[in-house]
């Protein structure tokens, strides 16, 4: 099988206990199978403390205490590392934040922004990063989709990917030309069209006019469930400069760079997706909005740093990528609210 991984995902290294915000915490850990096979049949007086902190069952988990993972140390260290050895971490743990999908012989992956570490490859790649194709021995997962259409969104994957490297255009320029490539690849999709298509100068489509503001965009995420406090301020932070300044999508010559390798990562991470449901027209307002936001949270940072705009991406991506809910609520907003429409998102790009 081919592993096809952006270069920075073999630089990936966890912070461990110099982790400013733990990845051991917040959420349920389960356990693989055989990982709790392992755990359920530990001799000697560490297996008896990892089967008093795991509920066992269908689907095993660690027993959290006040939010954490009981092996969590105060130090920020792990435990189960340090008594057995990484390679006996279950493979939620071993692998987070990786991640990965599987079409046929090819096996796509990288490093989730939740991570903060990760959030810093991706924001100082600038969009630049390799592809790397990486042979392994893993058998090929048996998945069902239409080779036609994954042939047609891999060669459109590549052209927008093209053009948001493309330094010669402005970052909104090169949004504007994807969103309108985006509703055009939509229609032949939903017409059963699965042929290639190129993506055009933005001047080779009509462009609507909308009065939307910069704060309209951004309040649906009020809306979405919350992971909580974190997501919280940072959202109440964002829409009150928002609704302060108004006007256009706040791209600067500093931000920018860091915000095209956000782009990258969002398109290379979701849009192929597509081959499964048919629908990459949310996936790349998904792209499109989160820049927004994320342009927005960088103007609000109190330290605008790399720390601090690496943290924000963190928080971010918890509250949307990880959250199933707010994945598909993003997904129906895209086609039903009038402040998501293409006009509207493209009114804060012109």
């Amino acid at each position: 099988m081919m592993l096809k991984v952006p270069d920075y995902f073999i630089s990936f290294k966890c912070a461990a206990d110099q982790c400013r915000h733990t990845c051991c915490a917040g959420w349920e850990i389960d356990i693989d199978a055989d990982t709790a096979d392992y755990y359920a049949n530990l001799p000697g007086s560490f297996g008896e403390e990892l089967r008093a902190n795991i509920d066992f069952g269908e689907e095993t988990s660690f027993r959290l205490k006040n939010d954490r993972c009981p092996f969590l140390r105060q130090d920020g260290l792990c435990d189960i590392i340090i008594h057995l050895g990484h390679d006996k971490l279950c493979r939620i743990c071993a692998e987070h934040p990786r991640y990965y999908e599987w079409y046929g012989s090819v096996k796509e992956g990288g490093v989730g922004m939740c991570c903060e570490e990760a959030a810093k490859l991706i924001l100082l790649s600038g969009g630049d990063s390799e592809i790397l194709a990486l042979e392994t021995d893993e058998v090929c997962e048996d998945i069902v989709y239409s080779e036609e259409l994954y042939a047609m969104l891999s060669f459109a994957r590549s052209e927008i990917l093209t053009r948001l490297r493309d330094r010669s255009r402005s970052l909104a320029s090169a949004l504007t030309d994807i969103l309108l490539y985006a509703e055009r690849l939509q229609e032949k999709i939903n017409a059963g069209e699965y042929l290639p298509l190129a993506l055009p100068n933005v001047s080779g489509y009509p462009v609507k006019e909308s009065s939307v503001s910069l704060w309209e965009v951004l309040k649906p995420f009020g809306d979405m469930e919350s992971i909580g406090p974190r997501w919280e301020k940072l959202l109440s932070r964002v829409l009150s400069t928002a609704e302060k300044r108004g006007g256009r999508a706040f791209f600067t010559a500093e931000n920018e760079t860091y915000l095209r390798g956000a782009a990258v990562y969002f398109i290379w991470r979701h849009f192929l997706g597509g081959v499964f449901d048919e629908d990459i027209l949310s996936k790349v307002k998904f792209m499109a909005v989160s820049l927004i936001f994320l342009a927005e949270s960088f103007t609000a940072a109190k330290a605008p740093d790399l720390e601090s705009y690496a943290a924000l991406c963190a928080a971010y991506s918890e509250e949307t990528e990880y959250s199933a809910e707010n994945l598909a609520r993003f997904a129906e907003y895209s086609y039903t609210l009038p402040c998501w429409s293409t006009e509207s998102i493209l009114t804060l790009f012109m």
